[in-house]
């Protein structure tokens, strides 16, 4: 069985006017999928595969939306927009971020491709945070690092103190591929690498 089973690759123009640098989902879409290789989640994907992942590239016009790489999990789907606005109207792509600068740790990211594949590994950790749930040691260890991780108000990013399952993914993604901001939540960290093998 595959690990996921269907990708789809769009690429949202809304201005067919306008001039901006070609933009190939396909291929970035692609390579972020071989990326994740590298990552220890591929055991986990074989046993409880993802029903789709969808990466939309959208060309923002007069900056109307937000020019940052998000994502959204929903039950086995999973969708990263890649949003990116022409250089002419003060494009900025949202990665390359200092340590400290940081909403979340896609926007420590040295390189677009890394942004939108620590993106992806994200909403990935969405998808297996139900193993840790259905495990009441684990279930248990994690509420108690969320509660500590809360009253102190640090961890890894200020985006993983939005709720518990934010607070797993950010931790997740830290752990894999950010080792600059480890030592802002070392027990979290170690909570994620003790149980990954566990799940």
């Amino acid at each position: 069985m595959a690990m996921i089973q269907r990708t789809h690759f769009m690429d949202l123009h809304y201005a067919k006017e306008l001039q901006f640098e070609p933009y190939n989902v396909r291929s970035l879409g692609s390579a972020v999928l071989t990326s994740i290789h590298n990552f220890d989640v591929l055991r986990l994907l074989a046993r409880l595969p993802i029903k789709e992942v969808s990466f939309q590239s959208i060309l923002v016009l007069n900056n109307k939306a937000a020019p940052s790489v998000d994502g959204a999990y929903d039950h086995g789907y999973i969708r990263v927009r890649m949003p990116r606005v022409p250089v002419a109207q003060g494009g900025l792509d949202d990665y390359g971020r200092n340590v400290g600068q940081h909403l979340t740790v896609s926007q420590l990211a040295p390189n677009h491709q890394e942004a939108v594949t620590r993106t992806l590994l994200h909403e990935v950790a969405h998808h297996i945070q139900a193993q840790v749930r259905d495990n009441p040691g684990l279930r248990n260890e994690f509420a108690r690092l969320w509660s500590a991780a809360c009253k102190r108000r640090q961890t890894v990013s200020e985006y993983a103190l939005e709720g518990q399952t934010d607070y797993w993914s950010e931790l997740v993604v830290a752990a894999i591929a950010e080792p600059r901001i480890r030592r802002l939540d070392p027990e979290g960290i170690a909570f994620v690498l003790r149980a990954l093998p566990q799940l």
